[in-house]
């Protein structure tokens, strides 16, 4: 093949994998994971729209003005029951697959004229405006074969959100998990409304689109904190340790094309040093759907066993952790809580701060990170 060919060729290949290559929506894109999801995603011959709250700021980053992304204004505190569908449906219009990787509170105002403005987590109107949106523009075209579809919404949610609601017996049983700092504290009782997310996320996905949750741990968004390696993958919200970033965006856009993973929940840590596998597809295959799971099993007890094995650090105690605080502190001494102890002042306010001032929306921002990048 002369030099001319080979060139036609390639762009010819170019040419039909974008015809055929899917949009894949990402909420939250202008976000810490949000931007690493895009990075995947583009690397993966996918194009992007990237749904952002602020565009000003996506428009002033390259990785969300390059080719094949598409920047799409939604601010959910903007939209309403009246105007949900107009709204929603303009941002996710063409988009065959959603990654949600927002995060956070958003002022939600009350009905009527003097409805009273609360705060509600981002994650929950999220669900309740977007999903019945787009129940009928995610439905998966029908098979020729039996083959459970790929997810169409992968929900990047927390490892955690169901312990706070656990009884006295089960926090003791797995205390080892119950017993840490995003748990005892749950800052705002985000914990809880990310629950509230995932229940509504499946309740609207039966019988309309397919769906996963992902829990991911701890992360850490540099390597020299906690490095690349291989995902382990468990279910029954008992994980507890750390991911990295970079690890997670790359399972979520994984996802995008993993039949095995379609109406299952599960958590994720990562094993550090531990090379990735060629493919995530046998470990998925493994898990429960979240129609068959039994959260209570002998199962879900061992998985916690061997979490416990492999915490960071060498006191291996999730428990003796203070919010902000890292293993290796304890390792050196630095913070040595005791079990069901009280929290500390300095915790109380971190915890606080996440229900923020209007004012102050950037340092909340910023300790939001600080709790979930150390949570576990």
């Amino acid at each position: 093949m002369c030099a001319k060919q080979a060139i036609w060729l390639s762009l010819l290949l170019i040419i039909s994998s974008k015809s055929n290559a899917l949009t894949v929506g990402i909420a939250g894109a202008t976000g810490r994971v949000g931007r690493l999801v895009v990075e995947n995603c583009v690397r993966q011959g996918y194009d992007v729209t990237a749904i952002v709250r602020n565009v000003d700021k996506a428009k002033g980053d390259p990785l969300l003005t390059q080719d094949g992304v598409t920047i799409r204004p939604l601010d959910f505190a903007a939209v309403s029951a009246d105007t949900a569908e107009g709204i929603v449906g303009s941002a996710f219009e063409g988009v065959d697959r959603v990654i949600w990787c927002a995060s956070g509170f958003v002022d939600v105002k009350g009905d009527g004229d003097g409805g009273e403005t609360t705060k509600e987590a981002l994650d929950v109107v999220g669900m309740k405006y977007l999903l019945p949106t787009l129940s009928s523009t995610l439905k998966p075209k029908p098979s020729d074969d039996s083959t459970a579809p790929p997810p169409a919404f992968i929900m990047l949610s927390s490892a955690g959100v169901t312990r706070p609601g656990w009884d006295a017996a089960k926090q003791e049983k797995f205390v080892g998990c119950a017993d840490i700092p995003i748990v005892r504290m749950n800052p705002g009782g985000i914990l809880d409304r990310k629950v509230v997310a995932e229940s509504m996320l499946r309740d609207n996905a039966i019988g309309n689109f397919p769906y996963c949750v992902v829990r991911p741990t701890g992360l850490k968004f540099e390597d020299k904190e906690w490095p690349r390696g291989r995902t382990l993958f468990s279910q029954g919200d008992v994980a507890v340790g750390r991911m990295n970033a970079n690890d997670l965006a790359s399972n979520l856009v994984d996802l995008l094309n993993e039949p095995s993973a379609t109406g299952k929940t599960f958590e994720c840590v990562t094993l550090a040093g531990y090379p990735p596998p060629k493919s995530i597809t046998t470990v998925l295959e493994k898990l429960a759907t979240d129609a068959t799971i039994d959260n209570d099993s002998d199962g879900v007890y061992a998985s916690f066993q061997l979490m416990q094995q492999l915490l960071p650090g060498e006191e291996q105690d999730a428990t003796r952790l203070e919010m902000g605080k890292t293993y290796e502190q304890v390792d050196r001494g630095e913070v040595d809580r005791a079990r069901g102890a009280a929290p500390t002042e300095r915790e109380q306010e971190l915890a606080g701060s996440v229900v923020y001032d209007g004012d102050a929306k950037k340092g909340f921002r910023n300790k939001l990170k600080r709790i979930f990048g150390s949570k576990s």
